[in-house]
């Protein structure tokens, strides 16, 4: 039983931590193309849910 809550915990955390990841992106490659910053002129992308 406990294996399966462990798989469980893991997958959604994995599962967090990849749309974490994946709105950072999304939301530098926004600024870049949309608002013409260059990627070095960024200087905090923190992500919160």
């Amino acid at each position: 039983m406990r294996i399966i809550v462990l798989i469980i915990e893991g997958g959604i955390s994995g599962y967090i931590f990849y749309a974490k990841n994946k709105l950072e992106n999304d939301v530098i490659e926004h600024v870049m193309t949309e608002k013409n910053i260059p990627k070095e002129n960024i200087v905090s992308s923190e992500v919160f849910l």
